[in-house]
C-alpha cells in the first residue's frame, strides 16, 4: 500500500492528497486542470519553440510547396491549405470559431474555387446543403457541382 502525501496543484495551487509514487514535478487536483495546463503548455511551445513555425522551417516549406502546386489542375477539386480544404479554413476565420462536426460550407456562386468570404455560408448539416442545391432557396437552380 502506497503512502498518501500532500501535493500542490500546478494550476490552482490547491493542496490535495496523492499516492507518494504518483507525485511528479507537475501535479493536478483534477483531470480538467491537467487539460487546461497542458493546452497552455502546448500553445506556448507552438508559439515560441516549435521549429515548424520558425521562418524557413517546415511550415514555410509546406506553404511554399503548396503554392507551387496550386492552379495546376483542371479546377474540379477543392483547393487545400496545409491539408485542409481552403473554403473551410476561410469559413472558420469568417465566423470566428472552428466548424462543428457536420457543418458544411456552401459556395453561393457554385464555383468551388471561389473562396472569398462573401461567397461562403456555413450550413448546419449536409441535408440543409442538399436542400439548397435542389431548390431555389439560394442563388438559383440545382448546381452541377454538387
Amino acid at each position: 500500500m502506497s503512502k498518501m502525501v500532500k501535493a500542490k496543484c500546478t494550476l490552482c495551487g490547491k493542496i490535495f492528497l496523492k499516492k507518494e509514487l504518483e507525485v511528479h514535478k507537475h501535479n493536478f487536483c483534477s483531470f480538467n486542470h491537467f487539460k487546461i495546463w497542458n493546452s497552455r503548455r502546448i500553445s506556448e511551445y507552438n508559439q515560441k519553440l516549435n521549429p515548424m513555425n520558425k521562418p524557413g522551417g517546415v511550415l514555410s516549406a509546406r506553404i511554399k510547396s503548396g503554392n507551387k502546386q496550386r492552379g495546376r489542375g483542371d479546377g474540379k477539386t477543392y483547393i487545400k491549405f496545409l491539408g485542409r480544404h481552403l473554403h473551410r479554413v476561410v469559413a472558420e476565420k469568417m465566423i470566428g470559431r472552428v466548424l462543428k462536426p457536420g457543418e458544411v460550407v456552401h459556395h453561393l456562386d457554385g464555383n468551388i474555387r471561389n473562396n472569398c468570404p462573401e461567397n461562403l455560408i456555413v450550413l448546419k448539416s449536409q441535408s440543409e446543403h442538399a436542400r439548397i442545391h435542389f431548390s431555389k432557396e439560394i442563388g438559383g437552380a440545382a448546381n452541377e457541382h454538387f
